[in-house]
């Protein structure tokens, strides 16, 4: 596993550095997540369904996001900002006030007040990346669904 975000390639690596983040400023974790990219409407960059162990980004943001911002590591920091949002949302926390102020104190304890990640759980997504605040899907949602193989393995100790 990469140690820091700018070396990710993998959304599973970018998860375990998420859940390692919260448990060292929470104390808390959960495991056996899945990820599913799917179309989501404009306005909705990710979610949770609660009581799930989903965590749903959208794919069209992800789109924009790899077209408009070529440094591997800011969208890296975007893609951290989401998980950590959602993965908050799955430890029981509903109140989005709530969540956003977790999300701002992990990012600042573990990254700076100045890093991007900061700034994204402080001010937005659509602060920092205009563009991406009311992307709109590009497919229909019933058929843009796709599972992310091998994102949260931490408690797999067998093969399936």
């Amino acid at each position: 596993m990469p140690k820091n975000l700018e070396n990710c390639k993998e959304y599973g690596d970018i998860f375990k550095i998420v859940k390692r983040n919260v448990k060292e400023v929470l104390g808390t974790e959960r495991v056996g997540f899945m990820l599913i990219l799917s179309e989501l409407p404009a306005g909705v960059a990710a979610m949770h369904y609660m009581g799930s162990n989903s965590i749903v980004i959208n794919k069209s943001v992800v789109k924009s996001l790899n077209a408009i911002e070529k440094a591997r590591e800011k969208r890296n920091y975007v893609i951290y900002d989401l998980l950590l949002h959602e993965y908050i949302h799955t430890l029981g926390y509903v109140d989005e006030r709530t969540v956003r102020s977790l999300c701002w104190k992990i990012c600042e304890k573990t990254f700076g007040k100045d890093h991007l990640t900061t700034k994204m759980a402080y001010q937005g997504l659509g602060k920092i990346y205009p563009e991406l605040a009311w992307v709109k899907p590009s497919a229909s949602f019933y058929n843009s669904a796709e599972i992310v193989n091998g994102f949260d393995t931490d408690n797999i100790s067998y093969i399936a």
